[in-house]
């Protein structure tokens, strides 16, 4: 396999440990809050606008198929979004996690801030309580330092 691919191998295998990390952060946080998590929410919101069946938005209760329906998802999008972080990490010449956290961060504006509301997934940050912008905001952080530690462990190892 080639530098690009065993870059991108680390990154997407360093995203899927994030993904992890971070649905059972979720799923704690719905659990304690009693309240559905905004990734439950949004997939909600998804299905309401394709007209299929779903849940009420905010109803607390989910089974355990929507759960792993949910988390399935977003461990798929976070092994693909960590699949470009040797991209980051080589056009700006900075170690794996630096580019990970950068990654963590850059993705939050783009997901939260454009497409989830342009699709009707999420609200806006602006249109969001401070403190929960600023939970979005640490999740996403700790979501690309965490993908940036696991893809930097990975690419030592060869």
């Amino acid at each position: 396999m080639n530098r690009d691919g065993r870059d991108a191998a680390a990154g997407a295998a360093g995203g899927l440990v994030a993904g992890a990390v971070l649905s059972g952060i979720m799923l704690l946080l719905e659990r304690s809050s009693g309240k559905p998590s905004d990734l439950l929410q949004a997939e909600r919101r998804g299905a309401r606008e394709l007209d299929m069946p779903h849940r009420p938005v905010r109803a607390v209760s989910s089974d355990a198929g929507e759960q792993a329906t949910v988390h399935a998802g977003h461990l798929l999008l976070s092994a693909a979004l960590g699949s470009g972080l040797g991209v980051i990490r080589r056009g700006l010449g900075t170690t794996a996690p630096k580019a990970g956290l950068l990654l963590g961060l850059g993705f939050y504006p783009i997901a939260f801030g454009l497409l989830g509301p342009a699709l009707g997934l999420t609200r806006a940050p602006w249109r969001d309580r401070p403190g929960k912008v600023g939970q979005n905001i640490l999740m996403h952080a700790v979501f690309g330092a965490v993908t940036g530690f696991v893809a930097d462990r990975i690419e030592r190892r060869r």
